[in-house]
């Protein structure tokens, strides 16, 4: 079992900036929070050491690549794929395919995996299926296919969780106030509409 890390103030206050903009610098970070640049440098490096903070990745406009189409679907693999390749290496297989921007392994007995992907296209994605179940049709069944346009992506990023869960708060509910926030808004610009 995983221990979970107790970070302090400080702590939640430089990661907190940092899942905002890896990119900060530690003199800036320094300077919104009133620190030495010593400090957040030893902070920022316990947090790297302790595996708090894995990595430092850009924001990318996917569109702006070339990346204009996605599909979640849902799969079911054999027990000839278990015998053939192993979790780990179905792992590693999941890791080193490019499409897949996402991978989650389910339990259920009617679903394997749930994955998001990426393509260039929608005949991209037509392809890359249809080789998919023509080359490994005694391994995997694709169960479910929903393909999106990359202009309908709402939200891409875990952050605002990330921050929730750095300062303790209950995320097991929805935030209320929030959602209360958004429906008088709508009910607002409504109301300019009614004759």
């Amino acid at each position: 079992m995983i221990k979970i890390i107790k970070l302090s103030d400080n702590e939640k206050k430089v990661l907190s900036l940092l899942i905002e903009n890896g990119r900060s610098r530690d003199s800036d970070i320094a300077r919104q929070l009133g620190l030495s640049i010593p400090a957040i440098s030893k902070i920022r490096e316990k947090l790297e050491r302790q595996g708090v903070i894995k990595g430092y990745s850009p924001k990318i406009d996917f569109e702006l690549i070339g990346l204009t189409y996605l599909s979640v679907v849902t799969m079911k693999v054999t027990n000839e794929w278990w015998d053939l390749v192993g979790v780990k290496n179905s792992n590693d297989y999941m890791n080193e395919n490019p499409h897949i921007i996402m991978s989650l392994r389910n339990n259920e007995a009617d679903m394997t995996y749930l994955q998001i992907y990426a393509f260039k296209n929608a005949d991209d994605a037509s392809k890359y299926f249809n080789f998919l179940q023509e080359k490994y049709y005694k391994y995997i069944t694709i169960k479910k296919i929903y393909s999106f346009s990359i202009n309908n992506l709402c939200k891409y990023s875990f952050n605002s969780l990330l921050k929730d869960i750095i300062y303790d708060k209950d995320t097991a509910l929805p935030n209320w106030e929030l959602f209360k926030k958004i429906v008088e808004g709508g009910k607002k610009s409504m109301r300019k509409y009614t004759l």
